[in-house]
């Protein structure tokens, strides 16, 4: 068994078979030196904050069974990326501080109907942001990731993630979710099923997909029986009663009317 590379290919055997050599242990006397932290082989990243919309929702099969959750928008905070500003200081004392300036992003998204989460409503109260270290800095990752050593993939906490979604939405924290929005989306997952269905395949992989997509509509549509009892915001606007008419009102006359005078004229 080969177990190291030597520079000769063959080892001289004895010169007689009564006369061994002799073999001495050699200790070098070096130091074992353990290595260090294992770091995740992730890349880099900037902070960033999460971004909700009412009509982006979407579902997750979970092992707990289907649920339908919003599809939150990560929005990094990159200087000169999307209107934010990155400034750094450095005190008296040489200590480095980073300002985050990201008011014109969230005005941008506020137009379009998104609402930008604040990090101070993640879970328990804390943070949803987090920062690993990596080779060359940190990278960032949210609260429900979890970074592998030496891996350059992360493990997620999804029944927990989906758990907070559903708190943001209990505690009013966002909107609740469009319900038009998301009866589309039961109507397109009914569509995708019988398109599925009905096409004349063997394929396993197509009769599970369809199945899928019908599974998906059952989900979507007992979530929005869960909210019809609930207010929900019209993506398209919001409904109004047509202003009254304030214009002061003048008295209208009755129109004079004319009586005829009969006369009787005399022949003399």
């Amino acid at each position: 068994m080969v177990r190291f590379e030597t520079q000769q290919d063959t080892i001289p055997r004895p010169m007689a078979q009564d006369a061994p050599i002799e073999h001495q242990l050699v200790d070098l006397a070096i130091d074992t030196q353990h290595g260090g932290e294992t770091l995740p082989t992730l890349e880099t990243s900037p902070p960033f904050v999460l971004a909700y919309h009412p009509a982006r929702m979407t579902v997750f099969d979970t092992p707990s069974g289907r649920r339908v959750a919003p599809v939150l928008k990560l929005l990094r905070l990159q200087n000169g990326l999307n209107g934010v500003s990155v400034e750094v200081r450095t005190d008296r004392e040489g200590r480095k501080s980073v300002q985050y300036r990201w008011r014109t992003m969230a005005a941008r998204m506020a137009e379009r109907g998104w609402t930008i989460i604040d990090s101070r409503h993640g879970p328990d109260g804390r943070s949803y942001l987090q920062r690993v270290p990596v080779r060359g800095g940190y990278a960032h990752l949210d609260v429900w990731q979890t970074a592998l050593a030496g891996q350059r993939y992360t493990r997620t906490d999804v029944e927990g993630y989906l758990d907070w979604l559903n708190t943001l939405i209990a505690d009013g924290i966002v909107p609740k979710p469009s319900i038009d929005a998301l009866r589309v989306l039961a109507e397109r997952r009914r569509a995708d099923h019988v398109r599925l269905a009905s096409t004349n395949s063997d394929r396993a992989s197509r009769r599970v997909l369809a199945e899928s997509m019908l599974r998906d509509a059952e989900a979507i549509e007992a979530y929005i029986a869960e909210l019809e009892g609930a207010d929900h915001v019209s993506v398209a606007g919001e409904a109004v009663e047509p202003p009254a008419d304030e214009t002061p009102k003048t008295p209208t006359k009755k129109p004079a009317t004319s009586r005829k005078r009969s006369s009787t004229s005399s022949k003399e």
